[in-house]
């Protein structure tokens, strides 16, 4: 039998097609394999590149977080850099005057200081802030007087707020303020002669205008 040219020719390239389709599977499956491959790099890149803006504007900013050296004793460069950078500016507060996490809080957001802008460089703050949390009121081997009234979620930012603070200042004579009404009991130094160097000792106290304390 004559076979019909048209149906042969019908048949062929339906044969013809259908191996093209066949062929042409894993072709496509494979492109979406690597768009969808692609598309996951993107987002890995992206999740690389935000976390690291995220750090580096946390740094930027003062997102300060105690280092390792935070527990039990320090020898780091931390105090001489935070008597120098903040003793610029006032009495460098004794670290056991607040816990911890008030230190980390008032570090946290240094450019705006009580309202100045008091940011460091970010490994001198970290360094200053390793020291000063080392040596908190709540990082103390015997329980420190300074923490009676604060309670465990509480960060105070000023020493003058603590109970221990106004127990101690309750009985510095009236006389003084009247007689110095621009002095402010954050000054340590305007009676604490050794302020400076960490000594809060009674022995060390002169009044201006009424002398040496007698307790």
């Amino acid at each position: 039998m004559t076979p019909n040219k048209p149906f042969t020719l019908a048949v062929l390239l339906f044969a013809l097609g259908g191996m093209a389709l066949v062929t042409g599977m894993p072709s496509f499956a494979h492109d979406d394999r690597d768009r969808h491959h692609n598309s996951h790099d993107s987002r890995d890149d992206d999740r690389s590149d935000h976390g690291d803006d995220d750090r580096g504007d946390d740094g930027d900013k003062g997102g300060y977080s105690a280092g390792s050296s935070s527990s039990g004793s320090y020898t780091g460069p931390g105090r001489a850099l935070y008597m120098k950078e903040c003793g610029d500016c006032h009495v460098p507060y004794a670290a056991r005057m607040l816990p911890a996490r008030s230190w980390e809080r008032l570090l946290g957001n240094l450019e705006d200081h009580f309202g100045d802008n008091a940011e460091l460089d970010i490994l001198d703050r970290q360094d200053i802030g390793d020291y000063l949390v080392a040596k908190s009121a709540d990082h103390r081997k015997k329980k420190s007087r300074w923490m009676k009234g604060i309670k465990s979620r509480q960060a105070p930012l000023r020493i003058t707020d603590a109970r221990y603070f106004k127990k101690e200042h309750k009985e510095v004579p009236r006389r003084f303020f009247r007689e110095h009404p621009d002095a402010l009991l954050s000054q340590c130094d305007t009676c604490h002669t050794k302020a400076d160097k960490g000594s809060y000792k009674e022995r060390d106290i002169v009044i201006p205008g009424i002398g040496r304390w007698e307790d």
